[in-house]
């Protein structure tokens, strides 16, 4: 599938996000790491393969939006506040099966990208 694609050293061996402070980095050095990832071995999958649920297992989609998902819940909490409704709602949603690779990739990216100035924040005090 996708062993043979080059691939660059883990994000925390690159040098990058030295003015974050250490917890904080190591957070979006996990997130970098889990996009990249995801692009390297759910890229080549088909719309029907994403959603699959191999022996009632939750698909590879339910997996990508959970982990935005749960990436918004987990520093509204550490941010002291409780969720939203808007955020119940997609927890709701997240076994939902619609959506391409790609759509479903996009929303992963677009939920790191949402919260990547979070950690910071969050993790103040630390």
């Amino acid at each position: 599938m996708n062993e043979n694609k080059p691939s660059l050293p883990e994000p925390w061996l690159r040098g990058t996000l030295t003015e974050m402070p250490a917890v904080a980095r190591g957070v979006l050095h996990a997130l970098q790491l889990a996009l990249e990832d995801t692009n390297k071995w759910c890229s080549d999958l088909s719309d029907a393969q994403i959603h699959a649920r191999p022996v009632g297992l939750p698909s590879v989609a339910f997996q990508l939006r959970h982990i935005g998902g749960s990436l918004d819940r987990l520093l509204t909490y550490a941010e002291g506040r409780a969720l939203s409704e808007e955020q119940l709602q997609a927890l709701k949603a997240e076994a939902r099966a619609d959506g391409s690779v790609k759509e479903i990739v996009a929303e992963l990216e677009t939920a790191i990208s949402r919260n990547h100035a979070r950690p910071c924040s969050s993790f103040r005090g630390l």
